[in-house]
This record gives structure tokens, sequence and C-alpha cells, in this order.
């Protein structure tokens, strides 16, 4: 049975889920680091290294103090138990409440420790010297914290990402934004490689589901990290654009760049868990052809009307026989919908590409040969 004191922790637990790691919709409605210390940070368009460089260390105040507010919530719902008779406590309990103390305190130190100088002590100012190739002349952490921030100001800016995990990609800099720090490298001192893919079917990005490339970004100097970036598939083209030097891609990764690509991968789930049209080349009297979009491969789907009862709905009766593959009926299917509402496509309906009878997904049917 819950109590009072399990449900108000778990309460806070996934309070402080949502603030650590907030969904688009708290991101939206602004409770994110950024915009409850909006006027602490300053401005990210005008300097930002220092901007990054105070979030990331509010940041980690912020949440340094989350289990504290843990402890104090359950001290609140148990008072008797966590506040007058903590010396009876377990000693693993006396520990995590010490701790919770200790552990804002000491970020609030940190904190304090590399802001003396203008932050010339953060860990980010200390390695920003180190980024430049090594047969050019060595620059202060200044002024390479400069040369960042005027290429940040410019408008042909490459941007991929959520507001805390965000890629930038400028003329000579590749940036990755995270909770605590900066991933930052030169284009020229730097190998980039497609290190692995994931495909998602639901997503709030796309009705169709979307494809995260993973890139190891490599720096040729071994004393500076590697890390890895994420991106949309979509996005992988522009991307491209803004590299000094190709991405490698030994795995042969597939990169399905277009909304249509990932569009066809959609209509073929939805076409498997459709019934299948039974082909029998002696009863039909013909063989299957090769498909009359692509000529490669062989017509494998059938229109038959099944989302409806005869004479009922929108779609219509097709008597054409099969004559295309299923990624040509996709393709069709989706140059018919309206490409600006992306999201409308998996409801929308077309016509047959012969003989123009309406017909939607639910009506596309996978030949199996009987």
């Amino acid at each position: 049975m819950l109590t009072s004191e399990n449900i108000s922790g778990l309460v806070y637990c996934f309070l402080c889920l949502v603030f650590v790691i907030p969904p688009q919709e708290v991101a939206a409605a602004g409770l994110t680091i950024q915009n409850l210390f909006g006027g602490l940070l300053g401005d990210e368009r005008v300097d930002f290294i220092k901007y990054h460089i105070r979030r990331a260390s509010v940041t980690l105040v912020v949440h340094a103090f989350l289990p504290l507010g843990y402890v104090l919530v359950i001290a609140w719902t148990n008072a008797e138990q966590y506040i007058y008779q903590f010396s009876s406590l377990a000693l693993l309990i006396q520990i995590g409440f010490i701790s919770s103390i200790v552990l804002p305190l000491a970020a609030v130190g940190c904190v304090l420790l590399w802001s003396q100088d203008g932050w010339a002590h953060h860990p980010l100012m200390l390695k920003l010297k180190n980024l430049y190739p090594s047969n050019e002349p060595s620059r202060s952490s200044v002024a390479v914290a400069n040369a960042i921030n005027v290429e940040m100001r410019r408008p042909d800016l490459f941007s991929s990402g959520h507001y805390s995990q965000k890629v930038h990609v400028t003329d000579n800099w590749i940036i990755k934004i995270g909770t605590y720090n900066l991933d930052i490298a030169h284009q020229t001192n730097c190998i980039l490689s497609l290190c692995g893919s994931e495909e998602y079917t639901i997503s709030e990005e796309s009705p169709h589901g979307v494809q995260m490339l993973k890139i190891d970004v490599r720096p040729v100097d071994k004393s500076q990290s590697p890390f890895i970036i994420r991106l949309r598939s979509i996005d992988y083209t522009e991307l491209r654009s803004k590299l000094h030097a190709p991405v490698v891609n030994a795995r042969n990764i597939v990169v399905k760049q277009t909304v249509t690509e990932l569009f066809v991968d959609a209509f073929t789930e939805t076409v498997k868990a459709n019934p299948p049209y039974t082909f029998n080349p002696e009863v039909a009297g013909y063989e299957l052809e090769p498909c009359m979009g692509c000529m490669q491969e062989t017509a494998n789907v059938k229109i038959v009307k099944l989302c409806a009862p005869p004479g009922e709905g929108d779609c219509q009766e097709c008597y054409c026989k099969p004559l295309w593959c299923i990624d040509c009926l996709a393709k069709w299917f989706s140059y018919r919908q309206d490409q600006n509402n992306t999201q409308t496509w998996l409801s929308g309906k077309a016509g047959c590409p012969m003989c123009r009878a309406k017909f939607c997904m639910a009506d596309v049917c996978g030949i199996g040969l009987s």
C-alpha cells in the first residue's frame, strides 16, 4: 500500500524528471533553465560561449539542489521520523540526508571558483585554446571564444536538435550543446564518420517516424575527446553542405533523407498489416509483370477496397490488374497528398494510377503467390 510519503516522493521524482528532461510542451511553456534564469544568463547571440558557460553552471547548481528538495519533501511528510528522530535512522539514510546538503554546497563552490577572472577557470575555457590545428598559431582561450562567437552570429548557421541537445555547425566549428558542457571541434582538425542510425516509428516531430543518425566527431589531436552528434536524417544533406570534408560512411548506413522515403516505410508497414491478396497465375490467366513505375521490381501490390463495405465511403473499387510495386505506389500516393501538411498523409486518399479509382492505405494489399 502506498503511503503519503511514497506518493509525495514519486510525484517529486516525476516533476524532477520533467524538469531535467523537459518534453517539447514543457519547454514551450517556458519551464526550462534558459527561460527561468534568462536574465542571469545573458544573450546567446551576443556572447555564445559565456552564455553556455553560465547556463551549464546554473544547470549544475539547480540539479544539485534536487536531491535536497526530495529530502525536504520526505521530511515534511514524516517530520516525526526524519527530523526529531534523525539519530535513530539507518546509516545509509543518514548518509543520504547529509549528502543532499553537501552536494549543492559543493556545486556552488565549484561555480564560484570557475567564475573568477571572467570564467577563465571554467573547464570549457581551459580547453578552448587547444582546439585549433597544431599547424596553426596558438591562440588564447579568449581569442578562440571570440572567433566562435562571431561565427555563431552569422545567418548561414546550421542547427539541429532540441534546446538542450542542439548541434551547431559554422564555417569552421562543430558544436554540440550538452546539459553541463559544450563539445567543440575545429572542422579542419577532426574526422567525421557515420557510426549508426536509429529509426522511430512514433515521433513528436513527424507522423511518419524519424531516422536519427549518429556521427562520430573525432579530433586528430589525441588530447581532445571525441564526441557523437545526433541529427535527423532529413537534416543530413544540409549538414554536409556546411562541412569542409565528407562524412565517412564505412558501415554503408542507408540514410533516408526525405519525408517521402520515411513515408514509403510507413506505407509499407501499413500494407503488411492489411489482408494479403492471393494471386494465382493459372486462374488470372497472366503472369505478374515488372512494375510500370521502376521496371525493376515485379508488381507486388493490388488495390482492393477493404476500408468499407461496397457502395459505402469515398473509396472505390479498382479493377486494374497488379501493375505496381509497393515503393512506387507509395511514392505515387505521397505525391498526391498536401505537401505542406505531411501529418495527414497516412489518412489521405489518392486515385489509382491507371483508372483513377479513389483508394486509401487500407485498400492496398500485398500479393502472396499461391
